[in-house]
């Protein structure tokens, strides 16, 4: 059971489904939302550019006109 004050902190509401983690001796709470914002960041972070198919086309199609 999360205390109401830590409940309203993190802006949810009574059976609402968290995430639980450790990080050294510190316990940290967070939304699912919260959870998948923050994983999609890392993996923004992560992503090897360029990210878009449009933009790979792009430098194919100049490489080729380049080389002929």
């Amino acid at each position: 059971m999360i205390p109401a004050k830590i409940r309203r902190t993190l802006g949810t509401r009574s059976g609402q489904s968290l995430t639980i983690g450790l990080d050294g001796a510190t316990i940290r709470l967070r939304t699912i939302d919260a959870a998948i914002d923050r994983a999609q960041a890392i993996a923004r972070r992560r992503r090897k550019e360029p990210a878009s198919v449009v933009d790979t086309f792009i430098a194919e199609r100049r490489e080729d006109a380049a080389r002929e």
